[in-house]
Order: C-alpha cells, then structure tokens, then sequence
C-alpha cells in the first residue's frame, strides 16, 4: 500500500517511492530507498523536497536487520566520458553505414524465408565494439535517418549503437557486448513480414492493423529461432519476442511483467523506445535527446524498466553529445564531449550561434564547465538551425580534437 506524506512526517525506517519533483531536478539516481537516517530526511529537506510517497509494505521498523544494509543513494558518477575526435567518428559512420546495407539484405532474405549469414555482421559488430571499448562515447552518436524508406533499418542499427555503447561502457567482455549488439539490430526483424502499406501508413492505424503490427514480435521470434547460429536462437531470438513487453502487464505479446522478462529484453525494450522518440520518421519528427531520458525516466516506473533507463542515463549524461542548448544570455551551445569521468556534469561545449540566434561562421570552443540546470534556458533541435548530420559531425570532431590539443599542451 502506498501513500503520500509531507517529508516532515518522514521517519527513519519507511520505504520512499516517489518524490515530488522530476528525476531531472534532483542529485539522486533513483527515487526508491529506504530511509536508513535522519540524516537522508535532512537531505530530502535540502533539496526542496516537500511530499514524498512511501510504501508501507516495504517500510521497516528501526530494529529491522536490514536497516544498515540500505541508505539513500548518493549522486552517481560514470556518464560515458572523452571526446569525439573525427577520425573516431568517421569510423563509426563506416561501421554503421556498413551494417545498414547488410541488415537490408537480411530483411529482404528473411521476407522470403531465406537464411541469412550472420558472420558479416559479427564482423562488423566487432570493429564496432572495439571502437567502442576504446571510446564509449561514440555509442551516443546515431544516424540521421534522412532515407524514410529505411525508417526500421535506421532505427535498428541506432539501437545497436545505443546498446553496444551501453555494453562497453559497463567494460563487458568483446562477446558479451557483441551478444548485445546483435540482440538489439534484429530486435525487429519480424517488421519484415508486416504488410508494408501498414508499416508506412501515414495515419493512425485501425484496431486491426494494430494487431498485425504487433505480430512481429512472433515473426521475430521465428525467423530467429529457426536460425542455424546458436545465438541467434536464443538470447536474440528471446528479445525480439519480448521488448514489447511493458511494466505492470501493460505490453505484448504476453502481458508480461519488467521482472519475467531476460534482462537485455528489458534494456532493448528501452533503447527502443528512446530511438522511436528521438528519431525522425516520414510520420513524425524526433524530440531532442534530453527531453526523452526525462520523459524515460519519468515514466519507467510504469512503463519501462526503471533500471534500464537509469543504464541509458548513466551512460548518456543528461544532456548526450549533440545536444542544443541556448544559454541565459541567448548563445547556442552544442554539447561536443565529457571530459572528466569523475563528474558527470561536465561537459565540453562549442558557441554555434550568436544572441541574435544567426550560425557562426566559426563555433566558438569553450574550455570545459559544469552544466547546471540553471545554465540551460532551453532544449534545440539542429533541424531548428538547418544543421545536417554532417554539420554535427565535423563541429564535435573538431572539439574533440581541440580538447585533445588542450590536455597535450598541458600534460607537457
């Protein structure tokens, strides 16, 4: 049983479930946890915090064994941190381009009930990966989909990039980030067997349709399953049945809860509905990345699973490389890189327009700050200032390999 009281009320030993203000607004990872001292109470004060909701199932007598075992969770470290120098974006781009092309093909093989070979694509997954373990942040750059044609290919090699990134950043082993590479490239595979005039319908789809669509997790299932590669029959074929899946029974096909679902189906279940919010499609255009890990994260307790959308968070940082801001004086920012691993609010910035809103022939770099709420007066998108993918590309480049100038110069 649940339910809200003023944090005045608060004793040493309930369960707090939810607090009355976003994620976002907040030091604080999580907003479920035990109240273990007084001292976590006057923290909830000092923030601002004034109702708080609490569990009285879970809340604990003071003399309960588990009451050392748990204390409010402090302000967590590790965003994906470095720069992008061009030479590493370039790569991926090659990388993604490449995967894009094949996982074209595989589609067309598996419309017709062809096998398709998985060994490219391993391949392809491990410069990918090796890329990655190298630099985690390039797991944060996704294509543009500037092709509505290849809306499912686009979103399912994004997905990719979002879960390999994930993978790295997390320091799995080579075959375990590859593993989640491929299980998140042919998450929707099963697309391949929906009626195209449905998957391209331009407005809302009847009951029915909504029925077929929803059939590709089966489709998936089956195309994978049936595969001679044992990885695909699997973990991968297991998470294109399941990432449809929602919290509380809410998803498809079964109604299963977060909790019965494989835990990389539960992350790719996320990841996916991140691309869909952030990505252009010939329907609708995409929302700036910031906006969508609040709105992920806002709706994970009754949605998505709450502690992969804290994975992507951690691993992204609040505002993810390629993010527009426009600054209490009026300048636009592009976010390019975090630099410190040890503070996750910092970031490197580069001035790309002016107080009057007009493109700079020349972005100005800006040494690295912390990025404070109060600095962020509003969310861009680069579609806002006629900014290409690859106008993105070469300005974050450029500020990774300003940066790296930098920290040369200094260490000498």
């Amino acid at each position: 049983m649940k339910k809200k009281i003023p944090v005045q009320e608060l004793q040493v030993g309930m369960y707090v479930t939810g607090l009355d203000q976003s994620w976002f607004n907040t030091p604080f990872p999580v907003h479920s946890f035990l109240i273990a001292s007084t001292e976590d109470i006057e923290r909830l004060k000092h923030i601002g915090i004034r109702t708080v909701e609490i569990d009285l199932e879970k809340s604990v007598v003071r003399h309960h064994p588990q009451f050392q075992a748990f204390s409010l969770p402090t302000p967590r470290k590790g965003t994906s941190s470095g720069t992008l120098p061009s030479a590493d974006i370039e790569a991926l781009r090659s990388l993604q381009t490449a995967t894009l092309q094949r996982l074209h093909m595989a589609f067309k093989d598996a419309r017709f009930g062809k096998p398709f070979r998985i060994y490219p694509f391993q391949k392809t997954l491990q410069g990918l990966t090796e890329l990655a373990l190298s630099n985690p942040s390039v797991g944060a750059i996704l294509l543009e989909n500037d092709n509505f044609e290849n809306d499912i290919l686009t979103h399912s090699v994004n997905t990719m990039t979002l879960a390999l990134g994930i993978a790295c950043h997390k320091k799995l082993p080579p075959g375990e980030c590859i593993l989640w590479g491929l299980s998140a490239l042919f998450h929707d595979i099963g697309k391949c067997r929906i009626p195209e005039t449905i998957l391209d319908k331009p407005s809302s789809l009847s009951d029915e349709e909504r029925k077929v669509v929803e059939e590709h997790t089966f489709h998936g299932f089956k195309i994978l399953h049936q595969s001679p590669d044992a990885s695909l029959r699997n973990i991968v074929a297991r998470v294109a049945l399941e990432h449809h899946e929602r919290e509380g029974g809410k998803g498809y096909p079964y109604g299963m809860t977060c909790d019965q679902l494989q835990p990389l189906s539960r992350l790719i279940a996320t990841l996916d509905v991140y691309e869909s919010l952030t990505g252009d499609r010939s329907y609708s255009a995409g929302i700036p990345s910031s906006r969508a890990l609040s709105y992920l994260v806002d709706t994970s307790r009754s949605d998505v699973d709450h502690r992969a959308a804290m994975d992507l968070v951690y691993f992204l940082g609040e505002y993810p490389v390629g993010t527009l801001f426009v600054s209490p004086n009026g300048q636009v920012h592009l976010v390019a890189g975090y630099p410190n691993p040890e503070n996750p609010k910092e970031v490197i910035t580069l001035v790309i327009a002016g107080e009057d809103g007009e493109l700079l022939d020349s972005p100005e770099f800006q040494s690295p700050l912390v990025l404070e709420k109060e600095f962020v007066r509003s969310i861009c998108h680069p579609r806002n200032f006629g900014l290409s993918q690859a106008d993105m590309d070469h300005w974050i480049g450029r500020a990774g390999e300003k940066w790296m100038e930098e920290t040369r110069t200094v260490s000498t």
